[in-house]
């Protein structure tokens, strides 16, 4: 689903997609989208990372960045919370792509957003719930299992679709990123079901934290960002097309 995107627009984000190597479901879908309007030659690309939340391509004549609203535009001077909240509340997972300053100067390989983030237009993608997952929630909790989500989506997003899905305690979620420390984490796994914007290290010491407080902790998960934690649970199970690692 679409917001304001022009022809040129169309192409541009094709060519940005096209440079990158990422194979993640979001990606593939996007490239389904856009792919064949790729013409312009990317000079270099980022691909996304879990820990900065967004993807970057330079072109001859402009950098662009793609990823999550909430961190790309804190480097836009512009407050676009509402409509975003509003999308993720609704369930939609909501990305931004933008301009990265006024040249084509490459995004600086720690991340850091330097230079202003300019809009160009939102992208919204919706997840939907497997038709077998309000039964596997409803067995779980009989057998005295508690449900954690851990995401690196938008905590309102995630907050919606696990009511979807009827897991208990789906309203209550925390963005992660405002978890500093091991006490932080340990406090929200005894108070929040749902954890959004969360990154690899931080889906470590949650499983840490729950065993701490006396748990077995059985892990889901399906790339690489997800090694860590299913290396420290008592049961890991590697879901969909895996990872090498």
């Amino acid at each position: 689903k679409l917001m304001h995107i022009t022809e040129e627009q169309k192409v541009r984000i094709g060519s940005y997609l096209r440079a990158l190597s990422d194979d993640n479901l979001t990606m593939v879908a996007m490239r389904e989208f856009f792919e064949e309007n790729a013409v312009y030659r990317a000079l270099n690309g980022m691909n996304f990372s879990s820990k900065y939340k967004f993807s970057s391509v330079q072109f001859e004549d402009g950098t662009y960045v793609f990823g999550a609203p909430d961190i790309l535009l804190r480097a836009c001077g512009r407050d676009y919370s509402d409509l975003v909240n509003n999308y993720a509340n609704r369930g939609y997972r909501v990305l931004l792509f933008a301009r990265y300053g006024a040249g084509s100067t490459p995004v600086p390989a720690d991340g850091r957003l330097i230079q202003e983030v300019i809009p160009e237009f939102f992208v919204l993608l919706q997840n939907p719930v497997r038709e077998n997952a309000k039964r596997t929630f409803s067995y779980f909790k009989k057998q005295g299992v508690t449900i954690k989500v851990i995401s690196g989506d938008n905590p309102r997003t995630v907050s919606e679709v696990s009511k979807q899905a009827n897991i208990d305690g789906a309203e209550k979620y925390v963005d992660a990123s405002t978890l500093k420390t091991k006490n932080d984490i340990l406090n929200a796994v005894r108070e929040y079901t749902v954890f959004g914007r969360v990154t690899p290290e931080q889906k470590r010491m949650i499983v840490k934290a729950l065993k701490f407080d006396g748990h077995t902790v059985a892990m889901t998960g399906d790339g690489v960002n997800d090694i860590l934690a299913m290396k420290d649970a008592d049961c890991s199970i590697a879901m969909a097309s895996g990872s090498d690692a």
